[in-house]
């Protein structure tokens, strides 16, 4: 594929919506073409590059891509091996992004990726669902991710699941970070958020603590939020019903 013959079948129909890569072994030269198709061509609401075989080096041509496509709104590229904090964090930027799908990326267990993930939380005004399942993130979320996903206004479904049989599922994740999550998932309803969907099937199955202590996360205080989006010491100086959690 080149740019050239992409466009030879995409030129006669600019309103298209939808690319499907799927399947489809892609080259530097492809991804170089996607991207240009990506920034030329104004009304495609969804990529699709499940098993592409991208790597981090062809995906920067399509990442480059995404930082024009103004009106994205899916993207879905499960299975491939790579580096994804590039593509996550241009898509921090896209004012119609809804969902991102990255399942059965392995590659996603370092902090570049974990920070592009709390930056697009953060930053990103529009985006509904992200799909993590069988990556094996869930291990390496951070207190900027907890604190970016309470503050997140849109964002509905989480999915952090992992297969029952694959390596994830038999690692050890931390009640520290499975506490955080939770609390995450507290100050998200706290601040009138609209998260409504966390699946975490087969992520916790070695936790080393009870369910009991794990969910006394989900109730929060006027004190707890005050330390995590306030001022320390506004937090030190409240009293009585300030410090009562609430589920």
């Amino acid at each position: 594929m080149s740019q050239e013959s992409l466009y030879s079948v995409l030129k006669n129909i600019p309103d298209v919506q939808l690319l499907d890569f799927t399947h489809t072994p892609l080259s530097l030269q492809d991804c170089k073409a996607i991207g240009k198709v990506l920034s030329d061509f104004k009304n495609i609401r969804e990529l699709v590059l499940n098993n592409c075989s991208l790597t981090t080096v062809t995906a920067k041509e399509i990442a480059d891509g995404l930082m024009r496509a103004k009106q994205l709104e899916v993207l879905k590229m499960l299975r491939n091996q790579f580096d994804v904090s590039g593509i996550v964090y241009n898509l921090a930027f896209s004012p119609k992004i809804k969902m991102i799908d990255i399942s059965g990326n392995e590659q996603c267990t370092n902090s570049q990726v974990v920070e592009a993930f709390f930056k697009l939380l953060k930053i990103s005004g529009s985006i509904k669902s992200l799909v993590l399942s069988h990556t094996g993130i869930v291990k390496q979320l951070n207190k900027d991710f907890f604190i970016a996903l309470g503050q997140n206004k849109t964002l509905e479904h989480l999915y952090l699941d992992n297969h029952k049989l694959s390596k994830f599922a038999k690692e050890t994740v931390t009640p520290s970070v499975l506490s955080g999550l939770l609390k995450g998932v507290a100050m998200n309803k706290y601040k009138n958020g609209s998260l409504s969907h966390l699946s975490l099937s087969h992520s916790c199955n070695n936790i080393k603590t009870s369910l009991d202590d794990l969910f006394k996360n989900l109730q929060v205080s006027d004190q707890d939020h005050e330390y995590w989006y306030g001022e320390k010491k506004l937090a030190d100086e409240m009293k009585l019903h300030q410090l009562e959690p609430k589920f």
